[in-house]
């Protein structure tokens, strides 16, 4: 079973390598250890993101919008997500998520804005204590 799950990540950074090694790194919160830390690389021509979130060590029973910087405020993007079956109970996971296709989909899911994305952010509760949460971001209206 891990065996399978490292080969799946291994498999998945071979996949981005380039995005993860030219793309500009973008960082969101660093300054409240309550909530959920972001880091992330976005392409430099914003055709593609990808940001991984780390749910706080303490898990306090509260819902917080991560924002994610770097995306272009006048395109769209898809996003896609990898997500761990413990992040938490499927009754608190938001409509965003629900919808998101695995990473590399091809999947017809929903579109945001990139300013919203980036000034208003996602909803997400916090679930469990550090856990993860891939997302990645492709641009459709380029």
């Amino acid at each position: 079973m891990l065996r399978f799950a490292a080969a799946r990540w291994i498999s998945a950074y071979q996949e981005h390598r380039e995005l993860i090694s030219t793309g500009r790194v973008v960082a969101d919160g660093d300054f409240d250890p309550d909530g959920p830390a972001l880091r992330g690389v976005v392409a430099t021509d914003g055709s593609e993101a990808i940001y991984t979130i780390v749910t706080p060590p303490l898990s306090a029973d509260s819902r917080r919008r991560v924002r994610l910087p770097g995306l272009l405020a006048e395109a769209r993007y898809r996003v896609e997500s990898a997500r761990p079956g413990s992040l938490g109970p499927s009754w608190l996971s938001p409509y965003w998520l629900d919808q998101t296709a695995g990473l590399d989909s091809d999947a017809g899911t929903p579109s945001y804005s990139g300013s919203l994305l980036r000034e208003a952010g996602l909803d997400l509760p916090t679930f469990h204590p550090d856990r993860a949460l891939v997302l990645r971001l492709v641009r459709v209206d380029a």
